[in-house]
């Protein structure tokens, strides 16, 4: 413990700088770090077996399960980084003002996509639930997620997904703008309309449909897989005939270059 402590210690700084940064608000404020080795203790707090750490804002502190590094080898930086980006973004903006959506997407944003749910790292629900129709509306991931795991997750994938997208076609500086107007006690839906001049509904439709856009792709191999892969092994086999043909053609030119200089020594 002490050893992670003292890795967490010397990066502080660093990580502070990148949260402010990103956020354009400042890390003004005293808050606690707790470390738990023992996973039963951990969950008598979180009342969640699913995540890794979690965050009190209104107590400034997070929590960090240590124990789980030993088979989830997660990145205990960027744990930090996406725990103290909670803390900083309720330090600014009211709870009743910031939807759970922002605050998670932010502080997966921020720590590189990470989130605190134990063994997710790779999951492509997101792309499943697109190309089946099954995304959840974020005005029901306004105040908490889902509790089962695959609705979590999914809640997740689409709070990050959305904050990339906003960071992707408006860029850093409009996500600043909503997180200053909600700190300075603007709704999200108005925020929102004042930064991109989109309502926040049209917003989200555009969202989806820039993920339809990429899983059209997914979607069409996934249904003709066996063609593409037949029509690929096709391609190849004609084009190992015709380099076969090729060979033979110049070795064929070859011998009769040979032929011809043996017939005229002769």
């Amino acid at each position: 413990m002490k050893g992670a402590a003292n890795e967490i210690i010397s990066y502080l700084p660093s990580v502070t700088n990148k949260i402010e940064s990103r956020l354009g608000v400042k890390q003004d404020f005293a808050y606690n770090i707790v470390l738990i080795r023992d996973n039963n203790r951990f969950y008598n707090l979180s009342k969640n077996r699913m995540i890794s750490a979690f965050a009190v804002p209104e107590k400034k502190f997070f929590v960090i399960n240590c124990s789980t590094m030993k088979t989830h080898p997660l990145n205990l930086r960027l744990i930090v980084t996406h725990e103290l980006t909670h803390l900083i973004l309720h330090r600014h903006i009211e709870r009743a003002l910031l939807p759970k959506w922002l605050d998670e997407g932010i502080s997966q944003w921020v720590s590189d996509g990470l989130n605190e749910i134990v063994g997710t790292e790779k999951s492509d629900i997101l792309v499943k639930a697109s190309l089946s129709g099954k995304l959840i509306s974020f005005k029901y991931l306004e105040r908490s997620f889902p509790s089962d795991k695959n609705g979590m997750l999914l809640s997740y994938m689409q709070s990050l997904s959305i904050v990339e997208y906003l960071e992707r076609e408006y860029g850093i500086d409009h996500l600043k703008k909503i997180i200053s107007l909600l700190a300075d006690g603007t709704d999200i839906d108005a925020a929102v309309k004042r930064t991109t001049f989109t309502e926040m509904e049209t917003l989200e439709k555009r969202w989806m449909e820039s993920l339809n856009k990429g899983s059209k792709w997914i979607n069409f191999i996934a249904r003709n897989f066996s063609w593409i892969l037949f029509t690929m092994a096709g391609l190849l086999t004609v084009y190992g005939f015709m380099r076969l043909r090729h060979r033979m053609k110049n070795y064929k030119d070859d011998d009769e270059e040979l032929y011809d200089k043996e017939y005229d020594q002769d």
